[in-house]
Formats: C-alpha cells, sequence, structure tokens
C-alpha cells in the first residue's frame, strides 16, 4: 500500500465562485445538475480549461513535488475525465463519475 498524504487547506488552491447571485447558474448545484451541465459540454468550441486534454495544473504540481502520491483515487465531477486520465497513467487506481452524461462523451 503506498504512503497516503493528508493535504491541509493551505496546500490547495484557492476556490472561486463563479455567477454569483445567478440563479440559472445555481441549477449546476439542483436536482437538474445533469441537465445545467449536458448543456455546458455541449459545446466544446470555447476555451474552458475543462476542455483541455491536459491535467489540471494544480493536480499535476502535487504529483510532481510528491504532495500526492499513487494509490485510490474518486473523481467527482470528472467531465471528460482528463484528471482521471493522468491519475491512472502515474499508477492510481480511478474511479470517475459525472452527473453529465454528454461531459463523459
Amino acid at each position: 500500500m503506498g504512503r497516503r498524504q493528508l493535504l491541509g487547506a493551505a496546500d490547495l488552491p484557492p476556490l472561486t465562485r463563479c455567477a454569483r447571485g445567478s440563479a440559472k447558474a445555481a441549477d449546476r448545484w439542483t436536482a437538474r445538475a445533469g441537465d445545467w451541465w449536458d448543456g455546458f459540454y455541449a459545446d466544446r468550441s470555447r476555451e474552458v480549461p475543462f476542455f483541455a486534454a491536459e491535467p489540471d495544473e494544480n493536480l499535476a504540481g502535487y504529483l510532481e513535488r510528491g504532495l500526492v502520491t499513487p494509490g485510490r483515487a474518486l473523481d467527482v465531477g470528472c467531465g471528460p475525465g482528463r484528471n482521471a486520465v493522468f491519475l491512472a497513467r502515474h499508477g492510481f487506481q480511478v474511479d470517475a463519475v459525472d452527473v453529465s452524461a454528454t461531459a463523459i462523451e
């Protein structure tokens, strides 16, 4: 079994909030979330970081610095799976899920 490392809040990037106060944007956190995210992923021609073929730069940096070591990973809200694929290629056993079938396609 690999070494387990817990990251503290100081090790993680700051969270950002998008579309504050927007009722329509709030749908992505409700029972209609799958529909909202299906619409979001329907047009991948936009320049959105989630659509890049590369993993999240913070995740890649954590692995490069040895802050995260191979083991089991759960990628919740995996979108098209860029981080799940990256982790699997680096020796992780990954389960990835998303509420949007369009994101995974």
